[in-house]
């Protein structure tokens, strides 16, 4: 199959089409409401009400919807929400960074969104790589760097619209090696109970999210 073939919009049903169009929209109207200061707080907070209308919607397409799927759900929420509330209170492994109140109701200083973003993003990141590259190890580490490479876009993001603070205002080194391997055991997760996952709405959303975040940089650097 070619490279277009399996790239986001070619072979999607209404039904897709339409969760699609949902997404886009959200995305684009918190892109705008973000950065014109009359509606800059209002959007912040709805940050987390996007994110869990993506989540339900990609969540949706995931085929096939079983029991494996809901234990690798519930040890990417176990390991993730673990990770940023021991990073919160200690330190480590992330540094020394807070939650806002902005992302909603939180459990130990972290918000339960949070949790719901580890599995989403692990998620389309173990969907989406495994279309393009064979073998269970290089699949494993090339999904746990694609979500290096989300995070260090949304870092600046979540630091310019308050969603979380760094005690020295951008995020250390370690951070970025700490969320390689955080997000390493979470695609070992992945391997063992979806290996086989398919979800059509993968590819769109990772391309939906990346352009936000880029998009959300170009207007910062405009402003």
């Amino acid at each position: 199959m070619s490279l277009l073939g399996k790239f986001p919009f070619t072979s999607l049903s209404r039904f897709a089409l339409a969760a699609v169009a949902v997404i886009l929209i959200n995305h684009v109207m918190g892109l705008i409401g973000l950065n014109v200061v009359a509606y800059k707080h209002l959007f912040e907070n709805l940050s987390a009400v996007n994110l869990l209308l993506s989540f339900i919607l990609v969540i949706v397409f995931q085929k096939p919807l079983n029991g494996n799927f809901i234990l690798f759900c519930a040890a990417a929420f176990a390991v993730g929400m673990a990770a940023e509330i021991c990073g919160v209170n200690t330190g480590q492994p992330f540094g020394i960074y807070d939650y806002t109140s902005a992302l909603g109701p939180q459990l130990f200083s972290v918000p339960l969104i949070i949790g719901l973003n580890w599995i989403l993003l692990s998620y389309i990141c173990t969907v989406v790589v495994k279309e393009y590259i064979p073998g269970k190890w290089p699949k494993t580490v090339a999904a746990a760097l694609l979500m290096v490479m989300i995070d260090l876009l949304l870092e600046g993001f979540a630091i310019r619209h308050h969603l979380w603070v760094w005690q020295n205002t951008l995020p250390p080194v370690q951070n970025f090696v700490a969320w390689f391997f955080v997000a390493l055991l979470i695609q070992l997760a992945a391997g063992k109970w979806i290996p086989k996952a398919h979800n059509i709405l993968a590819a769109p959303y990772l391309l939906i999210l990346f352009l936000f975040l880029i998009a959300d940089w170009i207007v910062a650097l405009l402003l």
